[in-house]
């Protein structure tokens, strides 16, 4: 039964930064601070609202500003064993960090939560090329001590999971980076799928092949933009969106504005 008052969203702030909300409460997914330079323009403020993140990795830009959060809110944090050891190692609190698994299945803030298997994009040699071998690494100096000592102490150690969120019968499935696993059967026809859409000179094809596996009813984009500078860059989605209308015109993707709410229900 779907209740008349029932609130199910979903909102981006940046990188691969999601908010989940229920009449229930707010579920934070990877909460990462921009770095000075970035096109993302959010007050860190706005990350310590609700009482629960899931992490999808433990990468840099997705478990970095979570001891921040903690130094100023406590909260509930499930996440896999490498970024769990890490954010030990950063100052939080053990007690409030909860180790998953893929297969795991339990409940928060009145959403239920299954973890599925995932699989980290390849940095291939021609976007590293291209990343490195640019003038915005002058530009962007004095992001690249923080950058490369995080970089260097935050492995995603092939642990990268994506999450399956259901609520009053709605679904929604959150990738923690552009793979699948092989051989595994994963979650079809939902209502909303959470691509993040940035970490290799060809995202088109690994985009329109998790697309083809879980032919969900809408696409929503992140992780596609200017985050932590010169790291990061602003990728075009056009081609993405222009090739989906093509083979699939039934599914709309979504672009959001930072902070913007996409009402699942």
């Amino acid at each position: 039964m779907i209740l008349r008052d029932s609130k199910f969203s979903i909102a981006w702030y940046g990188t691969a930064s999601l908010q989940i909300k229920t009449n229930q409460g707010i579920v934070w997914i990877d909460p990462f601070v921009p770095l000075q330079g970035s096109s993302v323009h959010i007050s860190k403020e706005t990350f310590l609202t609700g009482k629960v993140i899931l992490l999808t990795h433990g990468h840099m830009d997705h478990i970095c500003s979570v001891p921040w959060i903690e130094d100023n809110k406590r909260m509930q944090i499930f996440c896999s064993k490498t970024p769990a050891k890490n954010l030990e190692k950063m100052g939080v609190d053990r007690k409030l960090i909860t180790e998953i698994k893929p297969g795991d299945n339990f409940p928060v803030q009145g959403l239920q939560v299954q973890v599925l298997h995932g699989r980290h994009i390849k940095f291939d040699k021609t976007l590293v090329k291209k990343t490195l071998w640019n003038k915005r690494m002058i530009q962007y100096a004095d992001n690249l001590p923080y950058i490369m000592y995080h970089h260097l102490n935050c492995p995603e150690n092939g642990e990268t999971v994506g999450y399956q969120v259901t609520y009053q019968k709605k679904t929604i499935v959150i990738l923690g980076s552009l793979g699948l696993m092989y051989g595994i059967d994963y979650p079809s026809r939902i209502d909303l799928l959470v691509l993040p859409y940035q970490g290799n000179s060809d995202l088109l094809h690994p985009a329109l092949q998790i697309v083809k596996t879980i032919q969900p009813k809408a696409i929503l984009l992140d992780h596609f933009d200017d985050t932590f500078p010169p790291i990061s860059d602003t990728v075009d989605t056009e081609e993405f969106v222009h090739v989906l209308r093509h083979f699939y015109p039934t599914i709309p993707v979504h672009r959001l504005q930072y902070g913007e709410e996409y009402d699942i229900l």
